[in-house]
Protein backbone atom coordinates (compact mmCIF):
# COMPACT_ATOMS: atom_id res chain seq x y z
CA UNK A 1 0.00 0.00 0.00
CA UNK A 2 2.68 2.61 0.36
CA UNK A 3 4.01 2.75 -3.17
CA UNK A 4 0.05 3.44 -3.56
CA UNK A 5 -0.12 6.35 -1.09
CA UNK A 6 3.07 7.49 -2.20
CA UNK A 7 2.25 7.84 -6.15
CA UNK A 8 -0.44 9.96 -4.73
CA UNK A 9 1.85 12.08 -3.40
CA UNK A 10 1.26 11.33 0.43
CA UNK A 11 4.53 11.31 2.68
CA UNK A 12 4.05 7.60 3.88
CA UNK A 13 6.06 5.34 6.53
CA UNK A 14 5.27 1.93 7.65
CA UNK A 15 6.65 0.13 10.33
CA UNK A 16 9.07 -1.54 8.26
CA UNK A 17 10.23 1.12 6.62
CA UNK A 18 10.73 2.94 9.47
CA UNK A 19 12.50 -0.12 11.14
CA UNK A 20 9.40 0.06 13.77
CA UNK A 21 7.92 -3.50 12.57
CA UNK A 22 7.09 -5.83 15.90
CA UNK A 23 7.39 -2.66 18.19
CA UNK A 24 4.36 -2.65 20.73
CA UNK A 25 1.17 -0.19 20.13
CA UNK A 26 2.32 2.21 22.74
CA UNK A 27 6.04 2.45 21.38
CA UNK A 28 4.35 3.18 17.67
CA UNK A 29 1.97 5.36 18.40
CA UNK A 30 4.82 7.07 20.36
CA UNK A 31 7.08 6.95 17.42
CA UNK A 32 4.15 8.57 14.59
CA UNK A 33 3.72 11.48 17.63
CA UNK A 34 7.68 12.09 17.00
CA UNK A 35 7.55 11.82 13.85
CA UNK A 36 4.68 14.01 13.72
CA UNK A 37 2.50 11.54 11.71
CA UNK A 38 -0.74 10.05 11.76
CA UNK A 39 -0.68 6.09 12.18
CA UNK A 40 -2.71 4.00 10.05
CA UNK A 41 -4.04 0.58 11.65
CA UNK A 42 -6.20 -2.56 11.52
CA UNK A 43 -6.53 -2.71 15.47
CA UNK A 44 -9.39 -0.76 16.67
CA UNK A 45 -9.51 -2.40 20.03
CA UNK A 46 -5.99 -1.58 21.40
CA UNK A 47 -5.77 2.05 19.72
CA UNK A 48 -8.93 3.20 20.59
CA UNK A 49 -7.26 2.59 24.40
CA UNK A 50 -4.28 3.98 23.97
CA UNK A 51 -6.02 7.28 22.09
CA UNK A 52 -8.41 7.23 25.40
CA UNK A 53 -5.54 7.30 27.81
CA UNK A 54 -3.62 9.60 25.47
CA UNK A 55 -6.34 11.93 25.87
CA UNK A 56 -6.72 11.52 29.49
CA UNK A 57 -3.12 12.26 29.83
CA UNK A 58 -3.28 15.46 28.23
CA UNK A 59 -1.07 14.18 25.42
CA UNK A 60 -1.67 14.75 21.81
CA UNK A 61 -0.98 12.65 18.26
CA UNK A 62 -1.23 13.47 14.78
CA UNK A 63 -4.49 11.23 14.47
CA UNK A 64 -5.29 7.49 14.21
CA UNK A 65 -6.74 5.74 11.21
CA UNK A 66 -8.31 2.57 11.61
CA UNK A 67 -9.49 0.24 8.93
CA UNK A 68 -10.32 -2.80 8.59
CA UNK A 69 -8.48 -5.81 6.22
CA UNK A 70 -9.69 -5.27 2.43
CA UNK A 71 -8.29 -5.39 -1.05
CA UNK A 72 -5.00 -2.81 -1.12
CA UNK A 73 -6.19 -0.83 -3.85
CA UNK A 74 -9.11 -0.25 -1.99
CA UNK A 75 -7.62 0.63 0.87
CA UNK A 76 -5.27 3.02 -0.39
CA UNK A 77 -8.16 4.42 -1.94
CA UNK A 78 -9.96 4.85 1.47
CA UNK A 79 -6.95 6.17 2.97
CA UNK A 80 -6.65 8.40 0.44
CA UNK A 81 -10.06 9.69 0.76
CA UNK A 82 -9.89 10.43 4.39
CA UNK A 83 -6.85 12.46 4.12
CA UNK A 84 -8.16 14.33 1.79
CA UNK A 85 -10.92 15.31 3.53
CA UNK A 86 -8.84 15.95 6.95
CA UNK A 87 -6.10 18.56 7.19
CA UNK A 88 -3.13 18.08 9.62
CA UNK A 89 -4.79 19.85 12.42
CA UNK A 90 -8.53 18.33 12.06
CA UNK A 91 -6.51 15.31 12.38
CA UNK A 92 -4.81 15.80 15.25
CA UNK A 93 -5.93 14.04 18.45
CA UNK A 94 -9.16 12.21 15.88
CA UNK A 95 -9.49 8.43 15.69
CA UNK A 96 -11.35 7.70 12.12
CA UNK A 97 -12.52 4.73 10.59
CA UNK A 98 -12.77 3.51 7.52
Amino acid sequence: MEPLLIARGYDVLTARSAGQLGKSDIAQLEFAVNQRRALLTHNLVDFLVLATDYFRQGKSHHGILVFRRMPVREAATRIAELLDRFDEEQMRDRLLQT
